[in-house]
């Protein structure tokens, strides 16, 4: 029997969103977009985590934006 190690590797909107620290208005916005890729299990959309975190990285950093 198989058994998860760890934290999981696909999350639900309302999970990706609060992970992101963002709204899930936002976090669909962001798909529509293309800026942030999802996943479809039937009806469900589910965002791998590591793409939470590629997202998460490529945001500039505060200091960026000052210049």
């Amino acid at each position: 029997m198989w058994q998860s190690a760890g934290p999981p590797i696909l999350v639900k909107r309302v999970e990706a969103a609060q992970l992101l620290g963002i709204s899930v208005t936002e976090l669909d916005r962001l798909r529509y977009s293309g800026r942030l890729m999802a996943k479809k299990q039937g009806r469900r959309v589910l965002f791998p985590t590591t793409e939470l975190e590629r997202y998460a990285e490529s945001l500039p950093w505060e200091a960026d934006l000052r210049t």
